[in-house]
């Protein structure tokens, strides 16, 4: 249903399907009373690979239970008026492979693990307002091919740990408050 002028909230019920596996509401305007409020059980299906809302005019928090089945690769959410904080349930998304939330209205620090998550290629943090460092520690930096963090409130230092994604194609951490030197190969 992408790339419509789709207005109005997305329902409950299309979110209550068990077989459900894409959801691709993107370029829209989705909107409604509350303007496009997501509903919470949003990614609950065990079978849902892919969840693409970006590109609309969704509002209020990210639904925390968007990875309750645990098999959510594709979690796409760019473009919006999201708010408030990543929620710490996303670092159990250990499927995810591209996880892209930028151009929204986040805030506070990115939940610990989040940039560990073993399988994930894309991050795309950028234009939010996250102020915390970036964690010092990194376990799977490996398997990063691009990393988007730019546009952010972000201080401290580049952790050490990102001199070891072998797969890096794009980096960006522009236009933040980070310090110190580079961190080198190690």
């Amino acid at each position: 249903m992408s790339v419509n002028w789709l207005t109005g909230k997305i329902p409950e019920s299309i979110c209550r399907l068990p077989k459900l596996q894409v959801l691709l509401h993107y370029n829209n305007s989705l909107g409604g009373e509350i303007p496009g409020e997501v509903p919470q059980n949003l990614g609950q299906s065990s079978s849902m690979v892919v969840l693409d809302l970006s590109e609309n005019n969704l509002r209020g928090p990210l639904p925390a239970e968007a990875c309750k089945g645990g098999q959510l690769p594709y979690l796409l959410v760019f473009q919006n008026m999201f708010s408030g904080n990543l929620p710490d349930s996303y670092t159990k998304c250990e499927s995810v492979l591209r996880f892209g939330v930028s151009y929204n209205l986040l805030e506070g620090s990115m939940p610990q693990g989040l940039l560990s998550l073993p399988h994930t290629s894309l991050i795309d943090l950028a234009y939010n307002n996250f102020t915390a460092p970036l964690p010092i520690t990194i376990e799977y930096p490996r398997n990063w091919s691009q990393l988007y963090v730019q546009g952010n409130w972000i201080s401290g230092v580049i952790p050490p740990s990102i001199s070891r994604a072998s797969n890096l194609i794009k980096l960006d951490l522009s236009n933040n408050l980070l310090s110190a030197p580079i961190p080198s190969e190690t």
